[in-house]
């Protein structure tokens, strides 16, 4: 539904401008209905009460589908009590059969387009609906080939019309077609729907239904076509939405309003100024006021007038903007000038740490974060908040990227209430922790920003600090700034996420340049493991290979002590090596004095190790063992430094298995085929290392050999 985003004065404000305007049109129109004909008096009056409604639609752009419904019904609804005056005044005495078709006719298609307005308020319109336009096309038949009406007579007592049963058929199956079907929606709305605001607009349509249907069909009983008795609910009805209109925001005026209020302020003042000059100037001079002086005067006046509203207006329209806005005048034109600029803020962290702050003071927000995907998963989590939050409070509001929110809001293009979750199917779907966590984080509701038909970032708006519901105002304001911001954000993240890549393939070729500097992985991998500790906190490392049914620390590197050794090998079964390795997928527990799946966990926790992460070495598909670094610190690795750590794994997997594959190959050739003993080539090998031991200490060296 199209809302009215008014607070509290300016519904007063706006409420004594309808009913002055309003009150002058009725007593104005009143006096020429009552001159021309008494019983013209009801549908003017109808007329001139519709009209404000109508001005007011008409200046509020840009009109979205529920508008363009509303006017065709104002539209209609006018010209079924115009025709009606027409028809009961003396103006064509000779076409009251003729009106009176076109007023049937307007009848129906007023019922017809209240029928879509409210339709559209409860569920999206479907193409299926057009049938209702079924209902005017057979009325416009009917009325051409002379069936309706059948007769117009006026008499003394008024005019007396003979409808004949062709519309009692029409009204009946209208009734039975979409009347009941407009009642039980909208009752099940009043009932079902979790904000009460929109169950007062449900309130009031339905009323305002009952009302049409009531006075409407009053017409067509033996002789009330004599007395305007329809056009009487014509102008209840439109005092109920006009009602409706100021106080349940069923239309989109504020703004329209204060620009209303600062040219009239304006353009009224000035007027004001000329004519109480005017009467100084007849009061001290005794100068009649002639019509010459009258249109000189004002010929003069008005572009004095108009110069005076050019200079004035943008200190008034501050003054006027600052009243009703309120403190957060400020903080708009802030975020108003911040979206202006975006393009030309560098980073993503001075951007998102400029807009959420901003966003939150501009509609008096107690909490607005906006989540970001994280690097290559896809999963949204918090990244910048107002208030500002903990670093490790971060990841605590994370929307999957399967989540049905982050598809619904991908797909859907709008902001979500976090009320609507529970009946919105789409939604159904969500798991209970899902809805749970979303709960705990007192977000009321979110807003995609969508870039290139990507969902690039979600905001998520805690409740308001009046605890008020948010005034479309608010809404509308949220979503232009995230659609101008969208763009932007979208640039910067990818800037960002191509020099976190950039900087992550240094990283990894830097551990790979010294993984493969070696074909002895056991040289090299202290080196390897310092250089590591740049990167990520690590107290403990190693590379454990699969060997059958037993696993062996191929290389360690450890400052806090460990359990086992370079070479020694453990049972397999039940390792985090055999789970990583069997199901190609990393391990990370946070916190081993909390929690531990596998057996080795209480080996790591007697060193003091807190949190271990696992992470599978695979060749041709295959696990071959696993790269395990542990801290001495709880939940010591971000996800983001997780993923990392697996691109490491999948880069050293390969120079792990070919200095494994050398090391075989190397000893094969110090070995006997026939007698598995060491041949020649080792004995040779193993002199020279020895005499060049022994040389270099200046020790007595002797060879003793046997046959």
């Amino acid at each position: 539904m199209a809302y009215l985003i008014l607070d509290r004065e300016a519904t007063a404000s706006l409420s004594s401008y309808l009913l002055h305007n309003t009150l002058t049109v009725l007593a104005v129109t009143s006096i020429i209905a009552m001159t021309m004909n008494v019983h013209a008096l009801i549908p003017t009056i109808a007329v001139a009460t519709y009209i404000p409604l109508i001005v007011v639609l008409l200046t509020n752009r840009p009109w979205h589908r529920q508008h363009k419904l509303f006017f065709l019904f104002l539209l209609a609804a006018v010209v079924w009590s115009l025709v009606d005056v027409l028809f009961r005044g003396d103006f064509f005495p000779a076409y009251k059969l003729f009106l009176m078709k076109v007023i049937i006719c307007s009848l129906i298609w007023m019922i017809v387009q209240f029928y879509y307005f409210i339709s559209d308020f409860y569920r999206p319109l479907r193409s299926r609906d057009l049938f209702v336009y079924g209902f005017l096309v057979v009325t416009i038949v009917l009325a051409a080939l002379g069936y309706i009406p059948q007769e117009v007579e006026v008499v003394p007592t008024g005019i007396d019309v003979d409808y004949g049963v062709y519309i009692l058929g029409v009204g009946l199956f209208m009734l039975l077609g979409i009347g009941i079907s407009s009642v039980y929606h909208l009752l099940h709305k009043i009932r079902t729907s979790p904000d009460p605001l929109q169950r007062n607009q449900a309130s009031y349509i339905f009323v305002a239904l009952i009302v049409l249907v009531v006075f409407a069909f009053s017409s067509f009983l033996p002789g009330a076509g004599k007395l305007p008795l329809a056009h009487v609910g014509n102008v209840i009805n439109a005092v109920l939405l006009t009602y409706a209109v100021v106080t349940q925001r069923l239309l989109d005026l504020r703004i329209i309003f204060r620009r209303a209020m600062m040219y009239l302020g304006l353009y009224a003042s000035g007027v004001g100024i000329i004519a109480l000059s005017l009467y100084i100037i007849h009061v001290t001079t005794k100068i009649d006021l002639d019509t010459t002086t009258l249109v000189v005067t004002f010929g003069v006046g008005v572009p004095l007038v108009a110069v005076f509203a050019w200079r004035v207006r943008p200190k008034w329209q501050r003054f006027v903007e600052r009243y009703f806005v309120g403190d957060t005048y400020t903080y708009r034109q802030q975020l108003l000038c911040f979206s202006s600029r975006i393009h030309d803020i560098a980073t993503l962290e001075e951007a998102g740490s400029e807009l959420v702050p901003l966003l939150a003071q501009s509609i008096d927000s107690q909490k607005v974060c906006l989540l970001l995907p994280r690097g290559g998963e896809g999963d949204f989590s918090v990244r910048f908040a107002y208030p500002p939050i903990r670093d490790e409070d971060k990841g605590l509001l994370v929307l999957k990227q399967d989540s049905p929110v982050v598809s619904w809001l991908k797909h859907e293009e709008r902001l979500l209430p976090t009320r609507s979750i529970g009946i919105i199917p789409e939604l159904q779907g969500m798991w209970r922790e899902e809805k749970e966590d979303i709960q705990s984080a007192g977000v009321e509701m979110f807003f995609p920003l969508i870039s290139e038909g990507g969902l690039v970032a979600i905001t998520a708006l805690g409740s308001k600090r009046n605890e008020q519901h948010y005034s479309v105002e608010d809404i509308e304001l949220v979503k232009l700034i995230t659609n101008q911001v969208a763009a932007s954000m979208r640039k910067e993240y990818m800037h960002e996420l191509l020099a976190d890549r950039e900087k992550e393939l240094a990283i990894i070729n830097e551990l790979s340049a010294i993984i493969t500097s070696s074909m002895n992985i056991q040289e090299i991998f202290e080196g390897f493991a310092q250089e590591l500790k740049k990167v990520v906190d690590v107290d403990w490392a190693t590379i454990s290979l699969i060997e059958e049914d037993h696993l062996r620390f191929l290389a360690l590197s450890s400052t806090i002590g460990t359990s086992w050794k370079t070479g020694e090998r453990i049972p397999l079964e039940n390792t985090a090596t055999e789970w990583v390795a069997r199901e190609k997928r990393r391990v990370y527990e946070t916190d081993l004095s909390q929690h531990s799946r596998f057996w080795t966990g209480r080996y790591h926790l007697s060193q003091g190790v807190r949190s271990i992460v696992y992470l599978p070495l695979i060749v041709k598909g295959e696990g071959i063992g696993s790269l395990i670094l542990a801290s001495r610190q709880a939940s010591a690795y971000s996800p983001k430094q997780i993923q990392l750590l697996g691109k490491l794994a999948l880069q050293i997997a390969t120079p792990v298995e070919n200095s494994q594959l050398y090391s075989q190959a190397e000893h094969r050739s110090r070995i006997d085929e026939l007698t598995g003993l060491f041949n020649r080539r080792h004995f040779d090998e193993r002199l020279r290392e020895e005499i060049a031991r022994y040389s270099r200490h200046g020790d007595v060296f002797s060879l003793f050999m046997l046959d």
